[in-house]
This record gives structure tokens, sequence and C-alpha cells, in this order.
């Protein structure tokens, strides 16, 4: 190679061109699961119904292009993010009644957690998600939360009587427009007098 044939100093060598064989491309599943995570927090600060495609795609750091390429339509990416969500919330819950040395003390952590921000904004986007499936005009997203649902219930046919009413009063206790401010002291809660009577 001749002198000329050198590039001048500093200059920056040519890109070698990479074949498509050698790219490296996140597995699809992947992909997805990157787009869902991130819609999670959306959903949460702004509202379901307030969450665009393109909203999506900047938090998840990719194009619009990629999230349509992946999912048929937004409400298919929100209502996967709204399925991890629960999954982690409930996941969350059970691991930490699971840990614990009593029912007692079960059952304290448990509506313990009724009087967090966490459950607060855990029955917001679930409601809002309700909503959306009642009020909205795309059957697709419908039928979709419909067979969740039936899933759900598949998993667990006949729950015990104990766990329904833990779950009918966690969602009528947090889906209450109002609270007290503070939370009632730990000696007058109804639920430590229950407790009282647990092993």
């Amino acid at each position: 190679m001749t002198a000329a044939d050198q590039p001048p100093q500093g200059a920056r060598s040519p890109r070698r061109a990479v074949a498509a064989a050698e790219r490296t491309r996140q597995p699809t599943e992947v992909r997805r699961r990157l787009i869902v995570d991130a819609a999670v927090p959306l959903i949460a600060e702004r509202g379901y119904a307030s969450v665009g495609v393109r909203d999506v795609a900047a938090a998840a750091g990719v194009s619009v292009g990629t999230v349509t390429y992946h999912f048929d339509s937004v409400q298919e990416v929100l209502s996967e993010a709204m399925v991890l969500h629960i999954e982690r919330y409930y996941t969350a819950l059970s691991e930490a009644a699971e840990h614990a040395t009593s029912a007692a003390e079960a059952l304290r952590l448990l509506v313990d957690a009724l009087f967090t921000e966490d459950t607060d904004r855990h029955w917001r986007m679930w409601f809002e998600y309700w909503h959306a499936g009642e009020q909205g005009t795309d059957e697709a997203f419908a039928r979709g939360q419909a067979d969740r649902y039936a899933a759900w219930h598949r998993a667990d046919p006949n729950p015990r009587p104990n766990e329904v009413s833990v779950t009918a009063s966690s969602a009528a206790t947090t889906s209450t427009a109002s609270r007290p401010a503070s939370p009632p002291s730990p000696t007058a809660s109804p639920c430590n007098a229950c407790a009282r009577h647990l092993p």
C-alpha cells in the first residue's frame, strides 16, 4: 500500500458494512417485554386512556414502527402491560404473606397493604382497564380481556371462601373515593380484632 493509499492522519476509517446475518437482534419476546415494561408506568402516571403508541415508543426507546410491528394496536400493548402489573402486584403480596410466621401476621401484612400508594395506584389502573373493556369499541381488545378473566378463573375455579372475602374486601376498601388522612390506630383496627382469633 502506497502513502497515497493511507488515510490522512486523524481521519476515521470507513465502517465495514455488516451483513444482515451478522446483526444481533433482540428476540421478539424480549422486544415485546421491553415495550410492555415501558408502558406500565405510563398507565400509572397518565391513565389508561391517555397513553398512545408514540408515548409507549418514546418510553421504550424504540420507534413507533417497532411497536406496531410487534403489536396489533396500542390497546394490545396496554392490556399486556396491565396483566404484567397485576401479576407483579399480587406476587409481591403473596410472597410477603408466605414469609409470615403466623396467620395473624399474614393478615396484618395484607391489611397494611390496603393502605399504601401502590394499592391506590393498582386499583385505579385496574378500574380504568376494566372500564376500557366495557366501553371500548375494539372487539379484539374486549375478547382478549374476556379470555384473561376466563384464564384466571380456570387457574383457580374454586377459591376458598376466605380468599374470596379478602379479595372482595380489598377491592371495596381501596376503590373508595376517599379515606382517612391517617391510618387508624392499630389497637382500634377491626382487622386486629379478627387477627386475635387466628393462630
